[in-house]
């Protein structure tokens, strides 16, 4: 979910969002590059509250779109299991497919051909976020850190190639926006702030990776 606010200034019309509130002119709109967007990931509907108190967490598995997750396949949709891992998962498996990976179709076959180059540099961390053992998986505060590491080391010419797949039509004018924006001295992402993760004890660490209870 992207908060649109900032890059529709005068707003958008509910259904038809190319077109502005009234419904009488297109909508004016901006780039993410020049407002920068939240997105945010939500599942509220499968929320829960755990205290470290108790350990690890063993939930019910409830499956959801993504029913590839390994520990849900077989017989382990019957088993309970630390749900932490499984969001590691999730989102992992999000960028891999949407983004890192070209064409869903072909993710199976020649992966090399068909990983998208912009966002190439996230192929080991989102390897580690899908390992098929779950408590090989970081947490999520290691997948921060460890993304704010790879983007620092990325030029800005990297940090302003497209993250998603464009018509060949359309690329033309991509490359000459990120030109503009070049000169106009606009940043490919905001001013940088230090991520402030701070680090787990071995005991949290293991509420959030471990599959078992531990005593």
């Amino acid at each position: 979910m992207q908060d649109p606010t900032l890059l529709y200034p005068d707003g958008f019309h509910p259904v038809q969002p190319w077109m502005d509130p009234s419904f009488k002119h297109f909508a004016r709109h901006i780039t993410r590059t020049e407002c920068w967007p939240r997105t945010y990931l939500i599942d509220f509907g499968l929320s829960r509250r755990f205290g470290p108190a108790q350990g690890p967490p063993m939930e019910d598995v409830i499956r959801g779109g993504d029913k590839s997750p390994p520990e849900h396949l077989g017989d382990g949709h019957e088993i309970p299991c630390n749900p932490f891992p499984t969001d590691i998962y999730f989102l992992g498996n999000l960028l891999k497919r949407h983004f890192v990976y070209k064409d869903n179709r072909q993710f199976h076959v020649f992966q090399r051909l068909w990983l998208h180059g912009p966002l190439r540099f996230l192929k080991p961390l989102i390897h580690d976020m899908t390992q098929e053992d779950p408590t090989l998986r970081p947490t999520i505060g290691e997948v921060i850190e460890r993304f704010d590491k790879v983007t620092r080391r990325l030029s800005s010419w990297q940090l302003r190639r497209p993250g998603q797949r464009f018509h060949i039509y359309a690329r033309p004018g991509q490359l000459v926006r990120q030109i503009v924006n070049m000169l106009k001295g606009v940043l490919a992402l905001p001013p940088y702030t230090p991520p402030t993760v701070v680090p787990l004890s071995p005991e949290m660490r293991a509420f959030y990776t471990q599959a078992n209870k531990t005593e």
